[in-house]
């Protein structure tokens, strides 16, 4: 359940700017170090960062909970987009534990011991992935057979391109307007300019801001897990998982840190504003879903 302070003024905003996004593909991230630590390479420029910024607040306000900058989106979306500088590409982590929970014990609990961060490495991609992914950053002509569907299905410019183009035509409305850039315009203004950029960029950016704000921290964004903790969502729960199971007495119990059969008394059941529960009775419906409360 979406907690108050996301009702509406999140929900409702990134709907209005970039679709029904919740029914969008989740695909891959990638991470900002590569397994001795160092840093990877950076593709947007620091302009193109800082409009980019501006932009992605203006869907996710700081407010009674952290936004799109304090949850560093853009680092998230800057990384994937030089996936491939890394060997291997930082596309996939490797998992299957981030080592932020312990191995259970004996009773089904936590223990002391935590496993390795697999996350901080990268799985090869086979050879359809390496495509795939290629033409999702470079484009359709970028691969071999890249536009074999065409014109059935049009050419994709890539999400290299399609940033680029957008960091530029922001920057170029911001400035006609009279401002320095388009940090420097008012936050309850800022979201239009989105209407100018094309529709590729309506269509992702949303999207890749909301991956930003909650993939796991290794993919670059969600530093420290802070989307999680403000958001009130336990993140990868593997291998303590959220209920404990103990073989001896054959009996389960929920993990109190983040209970999932009872309500958690930390954080009290709030009811959603009606605008957004309406919404997502829509998506339920539609999707051949039902309600059962």
């Amino acid at each position: 359940m979406l907690d108050a302070p996301l009702r509406r003024r999140t929900l409702l905003r990134i709907v209005s700017a970039g679709g029904v996004i919740a029914l969008a593909p989740w695909p891959s991230g990638c991470g900002n170090a590569d397994p001795s630590g160092k840093p990877l390479a950076r593709f947007l420029t620091p302009d193109e960062y800082r409009t980019l910024e501006a932009l992605a607040e203006a869907i996710v306000p700081e407010g009674e909970q952290i936004g799109a900058r304090g949850a560093r989106s853009l680092d998230f979306i800057d990384f994937l987009l030089a996936a491939f500088d890394n060997d291997p590409p930082a596309i996939y982590a490797r998992g299957p534990f981030s080592g932020r929970k312990p191995f259970p014990a004996a009773d089904g609990g936590p223990s002391p011991d935590f496993p390795e961060n697999d996350f901080e490495t990268y799985r090869p991609l086979t050879r359809m992935q390496e495509h795939s992914m290629r033409i999702d950053l470079y484009g359709s002509e970028s691969v071999s057979g890249g536009n074999i569907n065409a014109p059935l299905v049009p050419a994709w410019p890539g999400l290299r391109a399609i940033y680029r183009a957008a960091a530029a035509t922001l920057a170029a409305g911001a400035e006609a307007q009279g401002y320095a850039d388009l940090a420097a315009v008012p936050l309850a203004e800022r979201l239009g300019a989105i209407e100018a950029t094309s529709p590729e960029f309506r269509s992702v950016f949303p999207v890749n801001v909301l991956q930003g704000m909650f993939a796991a921290p290794e993919y670059g964004g969600n530093a420290d897990a802070v989307a999680w903790r403000d958001y009130q969502w336990g993140g990868d729960s593997q291998p303590l998982g959220y209920t404990f199971y103990d073989p001896a007495t054959d009996t389960l119990r929920d993990n109190p840190e983040q209970p999932n059969q009872t309500l958690d008394p930390r954080w009290p059941g709030r009811p959603l504003e009606p605008e957004v529960e309406a919404f997502i009775n829509t998506i339920t419906i539609v999707q051949g879903g039902q309600r059962f409360f």
